[in-house]
C-alpha cells in the first residue's frame, strides 16, 4: 500500500509526460520490431540498427552537454519563473545570465553539429562501403546523417527549455514529434521502403520537433535573446564539460559499441539481432529511470538551495520507485514470450527469431539493474556541477569495448553481451564507492538521520513542485512572492 502511495502521490505532471513520451517508444518499439522482419531482409535490419548505433556518436558532438544545459539553467530559475504570459519573472541578474547562457548554448550546438555530424557519415562510409553496393545504403545515410543533426539541435533546445522548469511541456511536445516519426516509419516500412523508413522519418521528426519547440515559447526565447550580460560561460562550462565528455564516451561505449563491432566481425544479421535486442533493453531502463530524469530540474534547485537532506531523501524514493519499473518490465516481457511460446505461429517464430536468445536477456537483465542504481547515483552527483565519475566511466566502457571485441570474434554469439555484464559488475563497487564519499561530503548528518527515522514518503522528502520547494528562510516560493506583493 506504501508503495502504491508513493507512485501516486509523486506522479505529478512531469514524471507522467515523461513516462508518456518513453511509453509511445515502448508501444512504437514493438511495432518496428515486427514491421522490420516482415517487409525487410535480415541484411537491412542490421544496417537499420548500425545506422541508429553510429548516429549515437553525437555524443561527439554533445559531450555531456545537454545535460549541463539542463542544470545549468536549473540553477539559474531557482530565482526566475514563467507565466503564463510567456514571460519570465524574476531577479534581473538571473534573467540576464539566462539570456546570456541561452546564446551561448545556440553557438554550441551550431558549431559541434556541423563539425561532428560529417565526421559521423564519413565513419560510416568507410563501414558501409565495405558490406554493400553504394545504391544499398548511401542516400538513406545522407538523409539520415542531416535528420540527426536537425535532432541534435532540437535535443539542446529541448534540454535547456527542461531545465526552466518546463518538463512536462516539452515532453509532449517531444511526444508529439516521436508520434509523427513513428507513423511515418511505420507506413514507409509497409510500403517496402527499407532504409528510406528510418532516414526519412528521422529527418521529418526532427524538423517537427524544432519547430513545435521555438513555436510554444516565442515570447520566452526573444525575451531572453535580448537579455544578456557580460558574463563569459564558456570557461565555467567547460571546465565540466571535458568531465562530461569522456563519462559520456564511456557511456557510449558500454551501451552502443556492440551492434558495429557485430556488425564489423559478424555480418549485419547478428548486427540486426544485437540492435533489435539492445532497442528493447534501453526501452526498459529508460522508461526505468524517468522517474529521476524528470526530476532533475528540481533536484538542482534544491540543491541550490542547499537543502541536502531533501535531496537525499528524494532521490532514495525515485531510486526505489525506478527499480520497481524495471522489474516490472522485464516481467512484462517475459510473461508476453511466455505466452507466444503456447502458440504454434510461424509468423511469430519468424520475428522472435530476430533476437538474441535467453542467455544475452539474462545477462542484460543484470546489467540493467545496476545501470538503473548508476544513474540515481550520477544524477546526485552531477546536481552539483560535479562530475567524480570520469575515470570509472572511462575505464569501464574502454573495458566493456574491449572485451566485447575479443567475446564478439571468438566467442558464441549468446555471449555478445557478456564483457559488458563483466565490466558493469567490477566497476560497480568504484562507482558506489565514490558516491558515498561525495555524499558524505555534502550532507551525511541529514543522510544518516533519514536512515536511522526509516522510510521516508515522498510527503516528506520531495516538493511537489518547484513553488513548494523551501527557499530563503524557510518559506516556500509561494509565501515569498505573498511577502513580495
Amino acid at each position: 500500500m506504501y508503495r502504491l502511495k508513493a507512485l501516486l502521490q509523486h506522479l505529478d505532471e512531469d514524471v507522467l509526460h515523461s513516462g508518456l513520451n518513453l511509453m509511445w517508444r515502448i508501444v512504437s518499439g514493438p511495432i518496428t520490431l515486427v514491421l522490420l522482419p516482415l517487409f525487410t531482409t535480415p541484411s537491412i535490419q542490421g544496417f537499420w540498427y548500425t545506422f541508429i548505433s553510429l548516429a549515437a556518436l553525437t555524443l561527439l558532438a554533445d559531450l555531456g552537454f545537454t545535460t549541463i544545459a539542463t542544470q545549468f539553467v536549473a540553477h539559474e530559475f531557482a530565482f526566475l519563473s514563467l507565466g503564463e504570459d510567456g514571460l519570465i519573472r524574476g531577479e534581473p541578474e538571473h534573467l540576464a545570465a539566462t539570456g546570456s547562457f541561452l546564446r551561448f548554448v545556440m553557438k554550441w550546438g551550431i558549431i559541434s553539429g556541423m563539425v561532428v555530424v560529417p565526421v559521423i557519415f564519413g565513419i560510416g562510409f568507410l563501414l558501409f562501403a565495405q558490406k554493400a553496393a553504394l545504391r544499398v545504403w548511401f542516400l538513406p545515410w545522407g538523409l539520415f546523417s542531416v535528420g540527426t543533426l536537425i535532432n541534435y539541435w532540437g535535443m539542446i533546445l529541448l534540454s535547456f527549455l527542461q531545465g526552466a522548469s518546463q518538463v512536462a511541456r516539452v515532453q509532449r511536445i517531444s511526444l508529439y514529434s516521436r508520434m509523427a516519426q513513428s507513423l511515418l516509419t511505420f507506413g514507409l516500412l509497409i510500403v517496402h521502403s527499407g532504409l528510406y523508413a528510418l532516414a526519412i522519418s528521422t529527418l521529418a521528426g526532427g524538423v517537427i520537433l524544432a519547430f513545435l519547440l521555438v513555436a510554444a515559447y516565442p515570447r520566452s526565447l526573444r525575451q531572453l535573446l535580448a537579455n544578456r550580460t557580460g558574463r563569459r560561460w564558456g570557461r565555467e562550462v567547460l571546465s565540466l564539460l571535458w568531465r562530461y565528455a569522456m563519462s559520456w564516451t564511456g557511456g557510449y561505449l558500454n551501451m552502443q559499441v556492440f551492434t558495429p563491432i557485430a556488425f564489423q566481425f559478424r555480418g549485419p544479421v547478428l548486427a540486426g539481432k544485437v540492435g533489435i535486442t539492445m532497442t528493447i533493453w534501453s526501452a526498459a531502463t529508460n522508461l526505468s529511470i524517468v522517474w529521476l530524469t524528470a526530476n532533475v530540474p528540481k533536484i538542482n534547485v534544491l540543491v541550490e538551495r542547499s537543502q541536502e537532506g531533501q535531496v537525499s531523501r528524494f532521490i532514495r524514493e525515485l531510486l526505489r520507485l525506478a527499480l520497481l519499473t524495471f522489474i516490472a518490465c522485464v516481467a512484462a516481457v517475459a510473461l508476453l514470450l511466455f505466452m507466444g511460446s503456447l502458440l504454434d505461429a510461424p509468423l511469430l517464430d519468424r520475428i522472435v527469431g530476430r533476437f538474441m536468445g535467453l542467455r544475452s536477456a539474462l545477462f542484460l537483465v543484470g546489467i540493467g539493474v545496476v545501470n538503473v542504481i548508476l544513474s540515481a547515483m550520477a544524477i546526485y552527483v552531477r546536481a552539483h556541477k560535479e562530475e567524480p565519475f570520469l575515470l570509472p566511466f572511462v575505464i569501464s566502457g574502454a573495458a566493456t569495448a574491449l572485451l566485447s571485441f575479443f567475446v564478439i570474434r571468438f566467442l558464441d554469439v549468446e555471449s555478445v553481451f557478456l564483457g559488458f555484464l563483466i565490466s558493469t559488475l567490477v566497476s560497480f563497487p568504484w562507482f558506489y564507492g565514490i558516491y558515498r564519499k561525495k555524499k558524505a561530503l555534502w550532507g551525511s548528518a541529514a543522510v544518516g538521520a533519514g536512515h536511522r527515522d526509516g522510510v521516508v514518503s515522498l510527503r516528506d522528502s520531495a516538493p511537489r513542485s518547484l513553488d513548494e520547494a523551501s527557499g530563503p528562510e524557510g518559506k516556500t516560493e509561494k509565501e515569498n512572492r505573498k511577502d513580495e506583493e
